[in-house]
């Protein structure tokens, strides 16, 4: 995201990133990147396996 966007508003952007952004690690983001790219499934639907997984929204 663009600094200026990012300084608009930073807590809520803290808040809102910091809890996923440990856990996106180059590992999980390769395996992401791959189901979406290699397995054909859908962004909307490896971002929300990601998300329920590690216990950041109840699916």
């Amino acid at each position: 995201m663009p600094q200026e966007t990012y300084d608009e508003n930073p807590e809520a952007y803290d808040t809102l990133f910091g809890e996923i952004s440990g856990l996106l690690t180059d590992e999980t983001m390769t395996e992401m990147n791959a189901a979406v790219d290699v397995d054909g499934e859908s962004p909307e639907d490896v971002a929300q396996e990601f998300l329920v997984s590690n216990g950041v929204i109840s699916g």
